[in-house]
């Protein structure tokens, strides 16, 4: 748990991945799956469980006394954490949940987590978004507005006057980002806005990338297939950098609605920056005198944004035994957290 006033605190441990694989490793060791709460999680080996590290970081003013201990407001569960860790005051009316694929991707990709959800969920309504399948080359700012547009269409015909009660987003990589650029189009619903949920997205886009083999590919592609969104998320969309889409998009509504924020992340997965993906800042963009500023802007942007008491940022550790291409430039991992149906079980039933 961690005390702050604006979100912006950074971890500049540059050994974090290493001792996260180093306790996952232990973790798994002592895990007593026969107390897990269903039969099919707790018949599953705890060799190959992905382990989650949750930091809680809880908003406090600046002259505020600290606020009790976690444990007066959250149950223990029976992971060792807090059970139900983002529930709210009980809401009546229909909870929908839309849930958004990546790049490339389709409203296929989040079957898992919606039929996870839906078990323990049963009254929810769910909208896998299908809007932007095969347009996820395009212009994100466009992608919003179709998805904006789903959601208007969906919640009109199935949650009719005033019966919607809660909207909450899951996103997987690209698809947190076309989340945040279809807020502005919902702001009818802002006092319904529930939870904010994104695995691996890059919300600061691809500035600090570290694997050598996605940049390439991700150059061939702006190339010769003219992707507006690769563009966007590289930050060549605009010579003057106040006007490229991260940078407009970080000063827009949105997140602010929202009253609970999760950002999902792997140090394991290299598809996309984990400082991107956990909206955090970093010592090397600090340190960067030429660009160093304009990332530091944008994420302070983007955390100034949320209005939200509690923000969670959680690294997953998943058990990757093949050893391939797609290990080696991180896209596993990346993969996981559509595929990985324990992942899915533990996440549903903790959050």
């Amino acid at each position: 748990v961690i005390y702050t006033k604006d979100y912006s605190d950074y971890n500049n441990d540059v050994n974090i991945a290493e001792v996260h694989s180093h306790m996952a490793k232990q973790r798994r060791t002592i895990i007593n799956t026969s107390s897990l709460p269903t039969e099919e999680i707790s018949a599953i080996k705890s060799e190959s469980w992905p382990i989650m590290f949750e930091q809680i970081y809880i908003k406090m003013a600046e002259k505020s006394p600290a606020p009790p201990p976690l444990a007066s407001s959250i149950g223990t569960d029976q992971y060792g954490g807090q059970s139900g860790a983002v529930a709210g005051e009980k809401i009546t009316g229909i909870h929908l949940i839309v849930l958004v694929h990546g790049f490339q991707g389709n409203s296929f990709d989040m079957r898992v987590m919606k039929n996870n959800l839906s078990i323990l969920h049963p009254e929810a309504l769910f909208l896998c978004s299908c809007k932007n399948e095969g347009k996820t080359e395009e212009d994100i700012s466009d992608m919003g507005a179709r998805l904006a547009q789903e959601v208007t269409d969906f919640a009109q015909e199935w949650c009719p006057g005033s019966t919607l009660g809660m909207l909450s987003f899951i996103g997987h990589s690209l698809g947190g980002l076309i989340i945040r650029a279809a807020l502005p189009y919902l702001k009818a619903y802002q006092d319904k806005m529930e939870n904010f949920v994104t695995f691996s997205s890059p919300h600061l886009g691809y500035m600090y990338a570290s694997n050598t083999i996605v940049d390439a590919g991700m150059w061939v592609l702006k190339r010769w297939r003219a992707s507006k969104c690769l563009e966007q998320l590289s930050m060549t969309d605009e010579k003057d950098y106040h006007k490229t889409f991260l940078y407009q998009i970080s000063t827009m509504p949105g997140l602010g609605w929202f009253k609970n924020v999760l950002l999902v992340s792997s140090y394991q997965d290299r598809y996309v920056p984990v400082e991107s993906a956990r909206i955090e800042l970093m010592q090397k963009a600090i340190d960067d005198e030429k660009k160093g500023a304009m990332y530091i802007e944008i994420t302070r942007n983007i955390l100034s944004s949320i209005k939200a008491e509690r923000l969670y940022r959680i690294d997953i550790d998943f058990v990757i035994s093949e050893k391939n291409l797609d290990s080696f430039i991180g896209r596993t991992a990346h993969i996981q957290f559509l595929e990985n149906d324990i992942f899915m079980k533990i996440f549903a039933y903790r959050y």
